[in-house]
């Protein structure tokens, strides 16, 4: 037997939660989403009552099978995939559809699957190294695969657009609005984005930071706010470095802000020339992110 399933792993110590479906034809009220600079905490209970904000249990997903990219008057097929009653306690189940992950013998926390993806959370294990991963359905189990654990590795989150060269970032214009972080246009004519400047607050975002001063149950499908843990006797020392241009960028937090999610608030230093310039994400403690990323100044 052959199975042949996309897994997405999250090397941290949380699950993605659930997602918001609106039912607004020309979008939610303003600033009232569950994006970076909104509400989120009453996006949900500004128009809609009944069961509490996430209170419910269940979950849905919508899925492209023609990705996320959408010319104008050309049909685009979805999925909507509803779970009921999967999250039960803010813990995410480790079987979903008969699919379950096992990573070095432990089950994962499984928050999304369909036919050809798996998004799991690496479980709770003081195992470092290579271990073993095991995808299995009602037909059997797949072969063992290797994954290697490590304290951190740190990745951010990119756009798919301009071969994923640019982090997947906002910029916040005030307390409740934002723009994406990308050239004028790139992420189509109906995403407002724009270059950065200097002094603008950006929030980067990734996954695999290492421990945060909370520890969180893999299991758990929980909304934090946690920065990282200091990994030395000094607390006074910074915990990571962004550099934009080769110039030391301000940081503000960094921590995991979501179950899976890693979240960098940096202010873009001054001096800088307009264009694209190379962005570095460095945990001063580990390792630095291995990806090649730029990020447009104006």
């Amino acid at each position: 037997m052959k199975m042949t399933i996309g897994i997405s792993m999250f090397a941290s110590t949380a699950v993605l939660g659930a997602v918001t479906a609106w039912a607004y034809p020309f979008g939610p009220p303003n600033g009232y989403t569950s994006a970076p600079g909104d509400k989120p905490g009453i996006a949900c209970t500004q128009c809609h009552v009944g069961t509490p904000l996430n209170g419910g249990g269940g979950s849905v997903r919508v899925s492209f099978a023609n990705g996320l990219i959408y010319t104008p008057g050309q049909a685009q097929t979805l999925t909507v995939t509803t779970w009921d009653n999967l999250i039960v306690g803010n813990v995410f189940p480790t079987t979903v559809g008969g699919v379950t992950v096992a990573i070095d013998g432990r089950p994962a926390p499984i928050s999304f699957v369909n036919q050809t993806q798996i998004n799991a959370l690496v479980p709770a294990t003081g195992t470092l190294g290579n271990v073993s991963v095991v995808v299995s359905n009602a037909t059997g189990s797949s072969a063992p695969a290797t994954l290697s654990l490590s304290a951190a590795a740190p990745g951010l989150f990119t756009f798919s657009q301009d071969q994923g060269r640019d982090p997947a970032a906002v910029i916040l214009d005030g307390a409740n609005s934002f723009e994406y972080l990308a050239p004028a246009g790139m992420l189509g004519s109906g995403t407002q984005s724009r270059p950065a400047k200097a002094g603008d607050s950006i929030i980067l975002y990734g996954t695999a930071f290492g421990p945060t001063t909370t520890p969180l149950s893999p299991a758990m499908a929980a909304s934090v706010a946690y920065p990282l843990a200091h990994s030395g006797p000094d607390i006074t020392q910074p915990l990571a470095q962004v550099t934009i241009g080769g110039q030391a960028a301000q940081l503000q937090f960094c921590g995991i802000v979501s179950p899976g999610v890693y979240q960098v608030n940096a202010v873009v230093p001054s001096g800088l020339s307009s264009g694209d310039q190379p962005l570095k994400f460095t945990l001063l403690s580990g390792p630095s992110s291995p990806q090649t990323l730029f990020i447009p100044i104006q």
